[in-house]
């Protein structure tokens, strides 16, 4: 089967977090249709976080044939360049190297690559015309995305609507054999340039010097010292620790960092990727464990993966979502290096055990987006009175330490 895309890399403003940390001279690659929309939503909210500022997900089926028309807007010669793919050198390299042919192009022109996906798995792409590692490289302002790559035969369905669509950092993959399974995309990235909503580098409070770098997942990132100043100065829980409730959605809202969103049970695949290109990384999932090689049950079982620049893996959590004991609620996913845990690396898988259709809230009021239940698997039940199901079980107030759910459970509430 032949896939297009029109891919389009653009220079744009990378809001970060809430707090308004962000990368004013970032770089993208998007698909046409969405420019425009991603453009007038960025400049509309200079200092909030923009839902299709993300790193480009495409996908295909293995064997099929992606056909991609690119355009380039960036000041200099730039393209696409896919690992592991099958190729002509001469005329879809992404790269201008050697006596081979030049494969990159100048701003405000276009080029077709042809790729063969010859694998399932990840194919990662990124920019060869500026491969800088310094602050001025492309790579390290965000020019990076992938290619999944499905088994034969697959579709795919946006998690929320439940209707197919064209990229996208989630997704629902279904095959006519296999059973349906959650996919994220979770890609470290490190040491992008940051200013903070006064134009200057983030100061830690603490040593009064510049903040540890920027470690981010999907172009966010959520450090510890700006939750920590909101308890410090007494806008939120004035009597929590910071470290203690680092991680808490009911004192501080959700974070900008990716919340992977699914039922107890669900099979889910986190299609783990390092697309910077300086630190090494710690992958750490808690409640769940894994194959490391997930074509062999004779392999290690593991809950951590380090990775290196420009590597992938395939995280399948055994059992599905929350593990053997079928856990709900929040588990944390974060870099085990502690300093990148701290500077902001992480986020959370979010487990439901009741249907979401879109017409519950947070506790702080925030809608919950409905989520579509996997075709071939039973419909979780719907949240009753006595039944409310996570988060909505335990009794707490926005801004302030939640009780602990497992006291909660005993007093017989759920």
């Amino acid at each position: 089967m032949k896939r297009f895309y029109h891919v389009v890399a653009i220079p744009i403003r990378i809001v970060l977090n809430n707090f308004g940390d962000h990368n004013p001279d970032g770089m993208i690659y998007v698909l046409k249709e969405n420019e425009n929309h991603v453009r007038e939503r960025v400049r509309k909210n200079p200092f909030t976080p923009v839902d299709l500022v993300q790193p480009l997900v495409i996908r295909a089926n293995d064997g099929d044939t992606v056909e991609i028309l690119f355009e380039n807007q960036l000041p200099f010669a730039t393209g696409m360049h896919f690992q592991e793919a099958d190729y002509n050198v001469m005329d879809s390299d992404g790269a201008n190297v050697g006596f081979n042919e030049n494969t990159l192009v100048d701003c405000g022109e276009q080029i077709c690559y042809q790729i063969k996906a010859n694998h399932e798995g990840t194919f990662l792409f990124s920019d060869l015309g500026n491969p800088a590692s310094s602050d001025n490289g492309s790579n390290i302002n965000g020019l990076f995305g992938a290619l999944f790559v499905e088994k034969r035969g697959s579709s795919w369905t946006d998690p929320e609507t439940g209707k197919p669509f064209n990229s996208g950092l989630y997704a629902d993959i279904h095959h006519p054999f296999l059973p349906s399974f959650r996919e994220y995309a979770w890609i470290f990235h490190d040491e992008m340039p940051t200013q903070d909503l006064t134009g200057n580098r983030p100061i830690n409070p603490v040593t009064n010097q510049d903040s540890e770098s920027t470690h981010a997942i999907n172009y966010r990132f959520e450090p510890l010292t700006n939750r920590h100043r909101l308890i410090e100065e007494a806008v939120v829980c004035p009597d929590c620790d910071g470290e203690e409730v680092h991680h808490d959605s009911w004192v501080f809202g959700d974070p900008a960092t990716p919340i992977l969103r699914g039922y107890v049970g669900d099979p889910a695949k986190i299609r783990l990727v390092h697309a910077g290109g300086k630190e090494t990384h710690a992958f750490h999932y808690h409640v769940h464990q894994w194959f490391k090689d997930p074509q062999n049950t004779e392999s290690e079982i593991i809950d951590s993966q380090a990775i290196s620049p420009q590597a992938w893996y395939d995280v399948e959590p055994l059992y599905g979502l929350g593990s053997l004991q079928q856990a709900f609620g929040d588990g944390i996913i974060h870099c085990h290096l502690y300093p990148h845990f701290a500077a902001g690396m992480w986020g959370m898988n979010r487990i439901f055990n009741t249907l979401q259709d879109g017409s519950q809230c947070y506790p702080n009021g925030v809608p919950i987006q409905p989520l579509q239940p996997l075709p071939d698997r039973r419909k979780p039940p719907k949240p009753t009175e006595k039944n409310p199901g996570f988060p909505n079980f335990i009794p707490a107030k926005s801004v302030e330490k939640h009780q602990d759910p497992h006291l909660v459970l005993l007093a017989g509430v759920i």
